[in-house]
């Protein structure tokens, strides 16, 4: 198996993508880095796939079938090695299989695929889950690009393609969202600040649109268009990144019972079939 990062791109972007977790490493545009290189002070993420559960499970645990699996917050995908499977000057793909390990935490014979590709000054990422077995199957997938910025944080706002209340779902202790809500204001302009982040993460559950635009100075920096209905905005205090994550599905709430398939926004994959979920990042000079 090949454990070397994995470099791909054009005159423009140029990308570098680890074996382990599949994760981003390096995002340059024109020679310039711009995704958050990891420092350990704060956080040795920078782009952890979500899979097959974004966020926290109440208890880190759940029910499927009538028995009882535990599984940690986002998974188990960001720490397992991928096989890289194909590589052109501008495209990669790695997978991952199920194993024994996978299969005491999710009992599925599953193949993840993350296809990444570079076109122009964009980013293309495509998560494809196939179904290797013949009994339906839950998953959900998100991701965690952490993108990096350089200037005061309230010199950076969101733009999103459709009016929006920015609701977002209070983080409680354990990683779970209860019924109670912080209220951003509502259109298509979201203030990033330090009263964003006051909770560590906003959580918009349910959100209209499909594409937000990372202003700085009033000048768009990066946009993500996705195929996810929640949206995630995290940053440690005093880190040089703002994190933008969509994810299928969102953490759970107080009041689980438990129970996967009760989980709001759940994709079933039938036997021999493929699930597939696509963001697609653009970068600005």
């Amino acid at each position: 198996m090949n454990n070397h990062n994995v470099k791909i791109g054009n005159d423009i972007l140029q990308v570098e993508i680890a074996p382990m977790g599949a994760e981003l490493q390096s995002v340059k545009l024109n020679g310039k880095e711009r995704l958050w290189q990891g420092d350990p002070k704060f956080w040795t993420g920078r782009a952890p796939i979500l899979f097959p559960v974004c966020g926290s499970l109440k208890n880190k645990e759940y029910t499927f079938n009538g028995k009882k699996y535990g599984i940690n917050q986002h998974g188990f995908a960001r720490r397992k090695m991928f096989e890289v499977v194909s590589v052109t000057e501008t495209s990669a793909a790695f997978a991952l299989k199920s194993d024994e390990e996978t299969k005491a935490v999710y009992p599925f014979d599953f193949t993840l695929t993350a296809c990444y590709e570079v076109v122009g000054e964009k980013l293309r990422v495509t998560y494809k889950i196939h179904n290797d077995g013949k009994a339906e199957m839950w998953a959900f997938i998100g991701s965690h690009e952490a993108y990096a910025i350089e200037k005061p944080l309230d010199s950076y706002d969101i733009v999103f393609d459709k009016d929006e209340k920015f609701l977002s779902r209070v983080v409680v202790e354990g990683g779970l969202v209860s019924d109670e809500c912080d209220d951003f204001g509502s259109g298509k302009v979201l203030a990033v600040n330090d009263e964003l982040f006051k909770r560590s993460t906003a959580v918009f559950v349910g959100i209209n649109s499909r594409k937000i635009t990372l202003r700085e100075c009033g000048k768009p920096f990066v946009s993500v268009e996705f195929d996810a209905s929640n949206l995630l905005i995290w940053q440690m205090p005093g880190a040089n990144y703002i994190c933008l994550e969509p994810w299928t599905n969102y953490p759970d709430e107080t009041t689980a019972d438990g129970n996967i398939l009760h989980k709001p926004c759940v994709t079933l994959i039938g036997g021999g079939k493929t699930y597939e979920n696509t963001h697609e990042i653009e970068f600005f000079d």
